[in-house]
């Protein structure tokens, strides 16, 4: 259920196996070349030496995620994502809200014009969103809105969470 491997050096803390080390060392050892994994409920994949650890998203969380790993007699194996269609846009206006909620917690102590905080609030929860659904979020660093992040938000969780999602994208 917990993963093996890392999604970012931010993110990890109660959801990677607390003796990953070993863990790791025990896969290799005995020839496992996958690791199927969950507990972050984000999609995303990370390759270490020969462990792959494919972290499926949640069916219970936008984008409403499930995987579908083929391994080949040659071992060569595909992993694929589905999405189900199911109250999906009602699962992304919910995890926008608890985003917009949670980053405006953050924000409401610091001084910042509304109208860069709510341009704050809506990246944060496009990254978010596609955090949760496995897609790149390169493009967004871009944005006036990311140089707000970095001009107001620094020192906070949300600023140091975004920025570690352009690692191993």
């Amino acid at each position: 259920h917990q993963n093996v491997l890392r999604p970012s050096e931010l993110i990890y803390y109660g959801f990677v196996m607390a003796n990953e080390d070993r863990v790791r060392s025990l896969l290799e050892k005995h020839g496992v070349r996958v690791n199927l994994s969950g507990h972050s409920h984000i999609q995303h994949t990370a390759t270490d030496g020969v462990l792959t650890d494919y972290q499926t998203g949640s069916l219970t969380v936008y984008p409403l995620h499930y995987a579908i790993l083929t391994v080949w007699p040659d071992r060569a194996k595909t992993y694929e994502t589905r999405e189900i269609d199911v109250c999906r846009e009602e699962a992304k206006e919910r995890m926008t809200e608890m985003t917009r909620r949670q980053v405006g917690d953050t924000l409401q102590d610091l001084e910042i014009p509304e109208e860069a905080r709510e341009a704050m609030l809506d990246l944060a929860c496009r990254v978010n969103l596609a955090t949760f659904a496995g897609e790149s979020v390169e493009a967004f660093y871009g944005e006036d809105a990311w140089k707000l992040w970095e001009t107001y938000g620094q020192t906070t969780f949300w600023y140091l969470y975004m920025k570690s999602t352009r690692k191993d994208r």
